[in-house]
């Protein structure tokens, strides 16, 4: 059990259910499924499931009601509001990345969140132009993401006003440019040197751009960079 959790469950019966009256149908069944005593003194009658829900409400409920599957072959992704098989949830499975040659299942080349399938690398990218001379790298840092609309909130705070949707810690990159012929196309991949596991090893990303009319290829390594 979580310490919050578990402090939470000390607290007098009468101010428990003072907190209780004012969560959603989603937030009183997760934390009935938490602890025991939740379980026992917050109430689920019929007049609580004829309420109107949002849509992340609905698909959170169906979450914590279904059955778990040892090996599940699906997963929900939270953006695309649909079903994938499981593999899909692998960044290799990108258009934006490119698998490591030693590995021959489904891997991650950059890391997503756990219910946000690989369509959405893209999400995790910005382009921030900067004066000739200035900045021109990729850089990498921690940031949050809402999980019902996918704003990167240290891009641009989003004005979700759901109850029922969290934040969740993403890492994000940016392609700072000081011209106008890189960051065209760019794809993720990793060294493989001394990266036997997926994850490791130097993330790279390769551009293409045109020169003299002529195509050519870059690849710039992703500097970590505190937010």
């Amino acid at each position: 059990m979580a310490p919050n959790t578990a402090c939470l469950a000390k607290l007098p019966t009468e101010l428990i259910l003072e907190i209780k009256d004012r969560l959603a149908l989603d937030a009183i069944l997760a934390l009935k499924l938490t602890q025991r005593r939740f379980n026992n003194i917050f109430p689920l009658d019929q007049t609580c499931w004829q309420d109107p829900r949002s849509r992340c409400a609905q698909r959170a409920l169906q979450i914590y009601l279904a059955s778990p599957l040892p090996e599940p072959s699906h997963r929900h992704c939270v953006l695309c509001n649909a079903e994938y098989p499981v593999s899909q949830f692998k960044s290799s499975n990108s258009p934006s990345c490119a698998p490591l040659e030693h590995i021959n299942i489904p891997h991650d080349i950059v890391k997503l969140p756990s219910r946000v399938c690989s369509w959405h690398v893209r999400r995790f990218t910005r382009t921030v132009k900067s004066e000739a001379g200035g900045r021109d790298e990729w850089v990498s840092h921690g940031d949050s993401m809402c999980m019902h609309c996918g704003d990167i909130q240290g891009w641009k705070k989003c004005r979700c006003e759901c109850d029922s949707c969290s934040l969740c810690e993403v890492t994000t990159y940016t392609r700072h440019v000081n011209n106008a012929e890189e960051c065209r196309t760019p794809v993720f991949w990793r060294d493989a040197l001394n990266s036997g596991v997926e994850g490791e090893g130097q993330l790279w990303v390769r551009e293409k751009l045109w020169v003299a009319n002529r195509k050519q290829v870059i690849d710039l390594p992703v500097r970590s960079e505190s937010a």
